[in-house]
């Protein structure tokens, strides 16, 4: 999935992307995300990623540190995006 917290951050975005593409909705349709990280550390990084998604206006955003995720994973990202 990457090694670095860029990495990893652009995959989930690209992932996430495609599932907002299936449901005929984009990046500039969601309203809120969620991310979690197992280390604060991670945000700079994950930020300079995570905002070359968004063109005009970025949606509400909580980041959430955590112990530990699913599968040894060290970012999780979901979204809520309106369907037009």
């Amino acid at each position: 999935m990457g090694e670095t917290v860029a990495e990893k951050t652009k995959q989930v975005m690209e992932n996430l992307k495609v599932v907002l593409s299936d449901a005929e909705t984009s990046f500039d349709e969601v309203v809120k995300t969620t991310v979690y990280v197992i280390d604060m550390e991670m945000y700079r990084e994950f930020n300079e990623e995570y905002v070359k998604y968004f063109e005009d206006s970025f949606p509400t955003r909580e980041v959430v540190c955590v112990k530990r995720l699913p599968l040894g994973a060290s970012i999780e990202i979901s979204m809520i995006a309106e369907v037009r």
